[in-house]
């Protein structure tokens, strides 16, 4: 989601540093939990949020719903410990391959419920900017889905300017 932090970047009329690789995961060897030293820490001086995005990758692989949380719990300690003013959460997008799987998606659903009542107005319902509203379980058509697994130019415009407005970044 490159296109988002550049978006993103321009609306808040800063930089914004993407760290994100494609298909990694929150937990596991090479995690986004177990490169936080490397990858956001060292930015510590530089910013003062730092934005929170993963699961799907986890519970595509048969990850359970308490090693994501607690891979976030321990990202969201390691930015407290490292002076960051703000975390924000985004939440976790439908995918074909998910949605295939009923108890993969009940995982991402309750994912983003737990991230929603759990981080309250710091958690960003991004699924809601891409997900089809009649399916409610899968990408809206058109501009916003391309393969079924990653929203189009379209929604990460939209899901950036959505970012932008729904969370405080005085």
């Amino acid at each position: 989601n490159r296109e988002v932090s550049t978006v993103l970047g321009s609306e808040l009329r800063v930089p914004v540093f993407n760290r994100a690789i494609g298909g990694n995961r929150l937990t596991g060897d090479g995690g986004m939990d177990d490169r936080w030293s490397t990858d956001i820490s060292v930015l510590k001086h530089r910013c003062h949020s730092v934005v929170i995005q993963g699961g799907i990758n986890d519970i595509a692989n048969g990850v359970p719903l308490s090693a994501c949380q607690a891979a976030i719990q321990s990202m969201t300690a390691k930015a407290q410990a490292d002076g960051f003013k703000r975390v924000y959460y985004l939440n976790c997008t439908p995918t074909e391959s998910i949605r295939a799987v009923p108890a993969q998606e009940a995982n991402r659903k309750a994912l983003n419920a737990w991230l929603a009542s759990t981080y309250g107005p710091a958690a960003c319902d991004i699924a809601s900017i891409v997900t089809d509203s009649v399916t409610g379980d899968r990408l809206h058509s058109g501009a916003y889905g391309s393969d079924g697994i990653h929203y189009g130019g379209h929604a990460k415009t939209a899901v950036a300017a959505h970012i932008a407005r729904a969370l405080d970044w005085s």
